[in-house]
């Protein structure tokens, strides 16, 4: 498990990420600051493919959302 966490002093006051591996192709991961929340799953569908499940939290909206991440070649 992984912990970072970071102080600003303009726009964002505080971040933290954590980041969970599950196996070596699966992991889960939260971000959150003073104005949201994103917890996310991602699994490696293949060497260079992965798709992600992400739910957002902010203090203006709520949202869910879906992504494919392929490589840049």
């Amino acid at each position: 498990m992984e912990y970072v966490l970071a102080l600003q002093r303009c726009g964002t006051q505080w971040h933290l990420n954590t980041e969970m591996t599950v196996d070596p192709e699966a992991w889960f991961s939260t971000k959150m600051n003073n104005s949201s929340l994103i917890l996310g799953y991602t699994r490696t569908l293949k060497p260079g493919t992965s798709d992600a499940v992400k739910f957002r939290w902010t203090t203006a909206s709520t949202g869910l959302g879906l992504g494919l991440e392929l490589p840049a070649k």
